[in-house]
């Protein structure tokens, strides 16, 4: 028996159009730069790599109708004339984005000729790429690599004329999007990479007509429903009572045929087989309606809407099988978060959820993920699981005590009851604490056990700050280090006691990353300057972090140099247990298994190494404190003027008498004028 492959196959043949095809240009188009005034009436977009440049640009698909689009593209061209740069343009130098309709973006209707920077919305972070508002759903990547067909084709050049074609599923899809909500589509473009590179792209205002932004979409006219709440496919809860739908506009009256069962319908068979329930002659403009059954659940409901018109007679099947799944397991009320705690301290994990049927034995289950998966016993004493009800809403809880690095790990809750189970997310447990302690006494390994190091060259042991320390002669030695230095969301700390001996060229103490400058953390000298650099890149070795204290290396002279970051990015570097320098971030290190780690080493060949000496360098997964910090300088150099007091007049740390004699010995000079005045 044919099932919903002919149904669909069916209402294809019954309802097709011809497919049209429309090319458009941009109905508003302007830059962007933070206290920049508008720009709309340019007759290019200006586009920088590394500062807050961005083009946006708008076309309004409104005109044609309630549409089904099948196929899209969107041409680009440079002018050659950007007053800033003409650099090459290449696929790799443009990045493009689509802007959703959600709370707190931009609306789509802004005016290019009073639209600023300082007036868009959470969804333009004034640089690319655009990676946060992409995870919270204000925009959506278009030409990501993620297969779904988004191709960029075209460009290589700084020629007026060069153009880049996009293309793709994905720019088919937001367009659809558009459609069905008020057809205005907003496009985000500029440089993602973190260079110096421009580039003007031509905007509707510009001189050569060839040059505008071109939209070209295939479509169809839409003459059938859409639109079904609940959304197709979705998993829905128990208590769910409505059914809804869109239809174009008419002008006549479009009523509406429901068939709607547990089976898929058969499109060769009278009301597609199903006896019932069957409504029929609803009205479009009643919508909701309510559903013809009591839901169960574990049941997957299908439904089909044929919709007629009386101003054309036309009746048009639904062109899909829409289906939902009532799930009836339990409702997470909040779900889990990850957390950060001390190494020896307790982490607790908890999730709450609402239930109509009573839990299965046993249930919530917590697990720790791992190759395989490992449910949490609580037959271990240091594992408290605990349920507790309070008016309805259940929180269970998972108590990890006496924390150590084995118990740090990604954690998710199941929770089940007669109807099915229901998995919370799945966060991460970090466990605070020193990564790693180089004493270089006499090798190059971790004292703590965690990292093994090999050599290469033939660096020597000295007499350092804290017993030995390790001499590299800048020409070919360094340090390898084992895999790790993954997870640093809960902060860093990096610390050494450093003997430079050459300015050697971006010379590091540490630079770990995954190769190639991916995922890439560096401490190290910025050039051949006396700035003390922390740097660090994404997975396409895009910088995403760059923070520099000038003047704070010397040479021939042992330094303490620590640089902390916490979870929030606030980032401070010392120098011999003071402050120098701090600010905040706006990327954090990203999460990955380092496994191009070095001391004295860059991951990019052209760098030099290092050239003097390296002693007790510590490591941790969190920001030591300003305390810390200072009792980690005293405890080599013993006491130092960390505060100066106000009155100390003599540079000792202390306000004592000889402050008092030093004021006493400026007592008879005065400054006023005329000088019968001091007398």
């Amino acid at each position: 028996m044919k099932k919903i492959l002919a149904l669909i196959l069916l209402m294809m043949v019954m309802g097709s159009t011809h497919a049209e095809t429309v090319t458009m240009t941009s109905d508003a188009d302007t830059w962007l730069r933070g206290g920049q005034s508008p720009k709309g009436s340019d007759g290019y977009l200006d586009i920088m790599g590394y500062y807050d440049f961005s083009g946006i640009y708008r076309f309004d698909l409104s005109s044609l109708g309630v549409i089904s689009i099948s196929d899209a593209s969107l041409t680009l061209t440079v002018t050659g004339d950007c007053w800033r740069r003409n650099d090459t343009f290449t696929t790799g130098r443009l990045a493009l984005f689509g802007m959703n309709n959600v709370e707190g973006n931009t609306p789509q209707d802004w005016d290019e000729a009073t639209f600023t920077a300082d007036m868009s919305g959470a969804e333009w972070t004034g640089v690319m790429p655009m990676d946060d508002s992409v995870a919270n759903g204000r925009v959506v990547n278009l030409d990501a690599d993620n297969g779904a067909n988004t191709v960029e084709t075209g460009g290589g050049s700084a020629a007026a004329g060069t153009s880049i074609t996009l293309s793709g599923d994905d720019l088919v899809t937001f367009l659809q999007s558009r459609v069905f909500d008020g057809g205005l589509a907003s496009f985000f473009a500029g440089n993602p990479l973190n260079e110096q590179r421009g580039y003007g792209l031509a905007t509707k205002e510009y001189a050569v007509a060839e040059y505008h932004p071109v939209l070209e979409i295939t479509y169809e006219p839409i003459a059938y429903a859409y639109l079904p709440q609940p959304e197709d496919e979705a998993s829905v809860s128990l208590d769910i009572s409505e059914l809804s739908w869109s239809y174009p506009p008419s002008e006549g009256t479009v009523t509406c045929d429901v068939y709607f069962g547990t089976e898929e319908p058969n499109a060769l068979l009278e009301n597609y087989g199903y006896d019932g329930p069957t409504l029929t002659g609803v009205l479009a403009a009643d919508l909701p309606i309510a559903i013809p059954v009591t839901v169960q659940p574990s049941t997957t409901y299908y439904w089909v809407v044929d919709c007629t018109d009386s101003a054309t007679g036309v009746t048009t099947p639904g062109k899909k099988v829409w289906s939902f799944y009532v799930s009836g397991a339990p409702e997470l009320v909040t779900d889990l978060a990850g957390t950060a705690e001390f190494e020896g301290t307790t982490a607790v994990l908890s999730t709450s959820f609402t239930t109509d049927a009573a839990l299965v034995s046993g249930s919530p289950k917590w697990y720790m993920v791992g190759e395989t998966d490992t449910e949490v016993s609580d037959s271990d004493a240091d594992i408290t699981i605990s349920l507790t009800n309070d008016s309805g809403v259940y929180t269970s809880a998972l108590e990890i005590a006496n924390l150590d690095a084995a118990d740090e790990a990604e954690y998710y809750c199941v929770i089940e009851n007669s109807n099915g189970p229901t998995q919370t997310s799945t966060v991460k447990l970090i466990v605070k604490r020193e990564l790693a302690h180089f004493t270089f006494d006499t090798d190059p390994n971790d004292v703590l056990g965690n990292f093994t190091g090999q050599t290469t060259g033939s660096p020597t042991y000295e007499t350092g700050k804290v017993g030995n320390a390790i001499v590299f002669d800048g020409e070919e030695d360094y340090i390898t280090l084992s895999e790790g230095f993954e997870d640093f969301t809960a902060g860093m700390t990096i610390s050494v006691w450093a003997y430079p001996t050459a300015v050697n060229n971006w010379a590091r103490f540490i630079d770990f990353g995954t190769g190639n400058g991916n995922d890439d953390l560096l401490f190290s000298r910025y050039g051949t300057t006396n700035t003390l650099s922390l740097r660090f890149n994404d997975s396409e070795a895009v910088l995403i972090g760059d923070f520099g204290s000038e003047d704070t290396l010397e040479l021939n002279v042992w330094q303490m140099f620590v640089v902390t970051i916490d979870a929030a990015g606030n980032i401070i570097i010392y120098k011999d247990g003071l402050p120098v320098l701090d600010g905040a971030l706006t990327d954090m290190p990203t999460v990955a298994v380092r496994t191009s780690n070095f001391i004295g080493k860059s991951n990019w060949e052209s760098d030099s190494l290092y050239a003097g000496m390296m002693d007790d360098m510590h490591i941790y997964n969190y920001a030591i404190t300003d305390d810390d910090v200072a009792d980690m300088y005293a405890a080599v150099e013993g006491d130092f003027c960390r505060e100066r007091p106000e009155y100390d007049l003599t540079g000792d740390c202390k306000v004592d008498v000889y402050d008092l004699s030093y004021l006493v010995s400026y007592w008879l000079d005065c400054g006023f004028y005329p000088n019968p005045a001091c007398e």
